[in-house]
C-alpha cells in the first residue's frame, strides 16, 4: 500500500475471489514502512469496503529504508473512506499476526502471496521455521525477473537482506512471478464503472502511470497476477510453470535462477496472449462487494430418514397431516422428481456432502465403510467464507474414519445436548428443534448460516403402539392409514405403517417449530429452506435398498421467501448430487470441480411450473451394498424418465463364491423394465416384451453413457476398489461392526 496502486487491485481480486469461495482471506500484513503511516487503515477501508472489516492486520513497525516513499493514495483512502485503523505504527506487530493466524490453520492449508518487501516474511522463515513448515502449502512472491536478470525489480530491491534471507532460508515451496509477467498484463480502466464508493477505484484514480491517471487506460497488473496464481494454482490455459531451480539474489539485488531438480522453487511464464489474463483479472477487481456479513443467505436443510415421496400428502397418495412439510411446498417449490443417488443412508448423504453421484464416490459409495477426504464437503466450504456452520444428529454415516477418510464433523459443531422432556418409544430422545435454536444462539449477529438437522425418524424399530398416539395426537385412524400395493393389506400391516408414519408426523412438528424459530428472530425471508428424506421407506416391498423408484423418489420442497416464487410444482428430475452446487452457488461460491451435481438455482428462481430445464428428463440411482453377505447381491443401477424405468442387477462372486473378475462384473444377472405410467409400483416386468425392445434399448444405452462420462465402476470395469470395500463391509458385519480402521 505504497507506490504502486496494483497493491490494492490485488485486494479486490482476492475479495472476489473470497465471495466465490475460492480462498479465505486470512489476513493483510503490510511490509513497506510508508511515511503517510496510513498502510494499515488503506487496507481496512478496503476491507471494510468488501464486507470484511474484521480481517486481521499487521505492519512493518521498522520497515526498509531504500527507496521509502509516501503513498500517492493511502492517505486518502484512511481519510475518505470508512475504516477503524489508526497509524500503522499503533498497528498489530506484522510478526505476531503471522504467528496467531498461522497457528489457527490446520496443516499445510495456508498461501501466503508476496506483493511487496520480504521484510515481515524474513522475519517469519528466520523466528518461526517449524510453524511455516507446518502450516504453509506455498509461497507466491511477485518479484524480480525471470529468466534474464536485467532489471533490478522493486519489491527485491526494497529490502535486499530480507530477499536473501528468504531466498536462503524459507523452509517451503516457492513460486516466483517475476516483474516480467504483470508488466504485460494492463488492467484497472474499468474501475470507472464501479461506485465512487470504491476505495480501489479512489487509488486508480490518485496513483500516475505514464503521466496519467491509472484509471485512465489502466497498468500493469503485478500483484494482481500473483494474487490469481495463488487461489487458482498453475490454470494450464494461463500459466506454464517452471520447476526444479533455486533463487538466489546478489549483492545489487539481482535475481539469479538456477536448475537444480532439488529446488523448491519454481516461475511462471504467461501462455498465450496476456490480454486474455487480463481480462479475468479486470473482471475480478470490478466485481461489486456482496456484504458478505447481511446479504449471504441463510441454509437450513432438513432430512429425515427412511421414507419415500408417496408418504408426504402434498403428493396426493397419502392424506397424513404434515402440515409443515406442505408450507414449505406451498410457499416455495414442490419437485415431483427428486432423488437420492442411492437408496442407502451413507452413500446417500455422501452425495448430498459431495455433490457427486454416489459411484464416484470409491469407498463412500458403500455405507459402513468410510467418506474418503479427497473429496470437497460443502460445508466445509461454507465455513471458509464465514459460515456459522452445524448440525444435529444424524448427518453421514453409518461407517468408519481412518487417516484416508474425513472425519465425524463433516458438517461444523454437533449440536446434540437438547434432550426431550419425555421419551417416546422408538424415538430418538435428541431435540432436534431445540439444538437448533441454541446453534442460532451461538452465532455472530449477522452471520449466514448453514444447519443440517438430520433426523433418525422414521426409522425402525418402530414403538410398537405408536399407532395410538398417531390417532390421539394426528387424528389418523388404522383405518385411514395408506397401503401401498406392493404389500399385504393386514391389520398387522396398517398397525406397522401407522407406528411409521407416527415416526413422519413427529419429524414435521420438529421442522414446524425450527421455522418458528427462523420467524423469532426475522430470518425466514433469507433462509433456504431444504426438507426432504435420504432413501425410501423401510417395510415395504422394493423400497429401502433397492433401486425400484420407492427407494429412491422422496419428498422435495424448497422455499426462499426473499428469492423463490412461491407455489410452484417442478416435475425437472433431480439429484441429491445437486443440493451441494446449489447450496455454494447460493452463498455466492463457485462449486468445485469435483463436484458433478448441477445447481437447482435456475429452477428456484424460474417463476414457471412444470419441465423448467429441458435435458433434466431422466435419472440414474443405484446401489453396491447395503448388508448382504455373498453370493446374495443387492448390487445395481436404475434409470428412469417420464415414462419408463430400466433397473439392471449385478453379481459379485461366481458359482464358486469367488470375486468376479473386472469384465464379469460389468455384465448384468438380470435386467427389469418398467412402464411408470402405467405400472408406477413397478408390478409387471416387460423386459421380455418385444412391444418394448426401442424404449428399453434406449434407456440402456443411456445408462451406459451417462456411466461412462461419471466413471461408474459397473460401466468402466474398474472395480478394484468396489471389489476391496465389499469384501472390508462384510468383514466389518461379521465382525459386529467392529472394526474401525483398514
Amino acid at each position: 500500500m505504497s507506490g504502486d496502486c496494483d497493491d490494492a487491485g490485488a485486494l479486490a481480486l482476492l475479495h472476489a475471489l473470497a465471495d466465490r469461495g475460492e480462498c479465505a482471506l486470512l489476513a493483510v500484513l503490510t511490509n513497506r514502512k510508508d511515511e503517510s503511516n496510513a498502510s494499515a487503515a488503506a487496507a481496512d477501508a478496503i476491507n471494510t469496503y468488501y464486507g470484511r472489516p474484521n480481517i486481521p492486520i499487521g505492519t512493518d513497525k521498522q520497515g526498509p529504508t531504500a527507496l521509502q516513499r509516501t503513498s500517492p493514495y493511502a492517505a486518502a483512502l484512511r481519510d475518505e473512506f470508512p475504516n477503524d485503523f489508526g497509524p500503522d505504527d499503533r498497528a498489530p506487530d506484522a510478526l505476531e499476526v503471522y504467528r496467531r493466524v498461522l497457528k489457527a490453520q490446520p496443516d499445510g492449508s495456508v498461501t501466503i502471496c508476496s506483493v511487496g518487501a520480504l521484510s515481515n516474511l524474513a522475519e517469519l522463515c528466520r523466528r518461526e521455521p517449524e510453524l511455516v513448515r507446518t502450516k504453509v502449502l506455498r509461497l507466491v512472491v511477485m518479484g524480480g525477473e525471470f529468466p534474464e536478470r536485467t532489471v533490478r525489480e522493486v519489491n527485491i530491491m526494497t529490502h535486499k537482506e530480507a530477499a536473501q534471507i528468504v531466498v536462503t532460508e524459507w523452509p517451503g515451496e516457492i513460486v516466483w512471478h517475476g516483474f516480467e509477467v504483470g508488466n504485460a498484463i494492463i488492467t484497472g480502466a474499468q474501475l470507472k464503472q464501479t461506485p465512487r464508493s470504491n476505495p480501489v477505484r479512489r487509488a486508480y484514480e490518485l496513483r500516475q502511470y505514464k503521466q496519467r491517471p491509472s484509471i485512465e487506460g489502466g497498468q500493469p497488473s503485478y500483484d494482481q497476477a500473483a494474487a490469481l496464481f495463488a487461489v487458482r494454482g498453475a490454470e494450464p490455459e494461463f500459466w506454464e510453470v517452471v520447476k526444479g531451480g533455486r533463487v538466489s539474489v546478489d549483492a545489487e539485488g539481482l535475481i539469479q535462477w538456477q536448475a537444480d531438480p532439488a529446488g523448491r522453487h519454481s516461475y511462471v511464464k504467461i501462455v498465450g496472449a496476456p490480454q486474455r489474463l487480463a481480462a479475468v483479472i479486470e473482471a475480478l477487481m470490478i466485481v461489486p462487494p456482496t456484504g458478505i456479513q447481511a446479504k449471504k443467505p441463510n441454509i437450513l436443510f432438513f432430512i429425515t430418514d427412511d421414507e419415500s415421496w408417496l408418504e408426504r400428502s402434498a403428493y396426493g397418495w397419502s392424506e397424513l397431516p404434515t402440515p409443515h412439510f406442505d408450507r414449505v411446498a406451498r410457499q416455495g417449490v414442490l419437485f415431483t422428481n427428486g432423488f437420492a443417488s442411492a437408496p442407502s443412508c451413507a452413500p446417500s448423504r455422501a452425495s448430498v456432502l459431495t455433490g457427486r453421484n454416489f459411484w464416484e464416490l470409491k469407498q463412500g459409495a458403500l455405507i459402513q465403510a468410510w467418506l474418503p477426504k479427497e473429496f470437497p464437503l460443502f460445508p466445509q466450504l461454507l465455513a471458509n467464507v464465514g459460515y456459522h456452520v452445524g448440525s444435529t444428529h444424524k448427518v453421514w454415516g453409518p461407517g468408519v474414519y481412518n487417516e484416508d477418510s474425513h472425519g465425524p464433523e463433516v458438517c461444523g459443531t454437533r449440536y446434540e445436548d437438547a434432550k426431550v422432556s419425555k421419551a417416546i418409544p422408538g424415538i430418538s430422545t435428541c431435540d432436534y428443534a431445540a439444538n437448533f435454536k441454541r446453534f442460532l444462539e451461538d452465532r455472530r449477529p449477522g452471520q449466514p448460516f448453514f444447519f443440517w438437522a438430520g433426523l433418525s425418524e422414521p426409522h425402525g424399530p418402530y414403538g410398537a403402539k405408536n399407532y395410538e398416539l398417531l390417532e390421539t395426537e394426528c387424528g389418523v385412524t388404522l383405518d385411514d392409514v395408506s397401503v401401498p400395493p406392493t404389500m399385504e393389506d393386514t391389520i398387522e400391516n396398517r398397525r406397522n405403517r401407522a407406528n411409521f408414519l407416527y415416526e413422519v408426523c413427529y419429524a414435521d412438528r420438529h421442522l414446524g417449530r425450527m421455522l418458528a424459530a427462523l420467524e423469532a428472530i426475522d430470518e425466514l425471508e433469507n433462509t433456504l429452506v431444504v426438507v426432504t428424506s435420504d432413501n425410501g421407506t423401510s417395510g415395504i416391498p422394493q423400497s429401502k435398498a433397492t433401486p425400484y423408484d420407492l427407494g429412491v423418489h422422496e419428498a422435495l420442497a424448497m422455499m426462499w421467501p426473499q428469492r423463490v416464487a412461491a407455489g410452484r410444482t417442478v416435475n425437472d428430475f433431480v439429484s441429491f448430487a445437486d443440493f451441494a452446487p446449489t447450496f455454494l452457488e447460493a452463498a455466492g461460491i463457485r462449486p468445485p470441480v469435483e463436484m458433478t451435481g448441477r445447481s437447482l438455482l435456475p429452477l428456484l428462481e424460474s417463476e414457471k411450473s412444470g419441465r423448467i430445464e429441458a435435458e433434466r428428463n431422466f435419472i440414474v440411482t443405484g446401489l453396491e451394498w447395503h448388508g448382504e453377505f455373498d453370493p446374495e447381491s443387492r448390487s445395481g443401477r436404475a434409470i428412469r424418465d417420464d415414462h419408463y424405468a430400466y433397473v439392471v442387477w449385478y453379481g459379485n462372486v461366481d458359482s464358486e463364491g469367488e470375486p468376479l473378475s473386472n469384465q464379469q462384473a460389468v455384465n448384468p444377472t438380470r435386467i427389469e423394465f418398467y412402464d411408470m405410467v402405467d405400472d408406477p409400483w413397478q408390478q409387471h416386468d416387460l423386459a421380455n416384451d418385444p412391444d418394448y425392445t426401442k424404449p428399453k434399448e434406449r434407456l440402456a444405452k443411456k445408462l451406459r453413457e451417462v456411466g461412462q462420462r461419471t466413471g461408474d465402476p459397473r460401466v468402466t470395469g474398474e472395480m478394484d476398489i468396489f471389489r476391496a470395500t465389499r469384501q472390508y463391509v462384510q468383514d466389518r458385519k461379521r465382525g459386529g461392526y467392529k472394526r474401525q480402521a483398514h
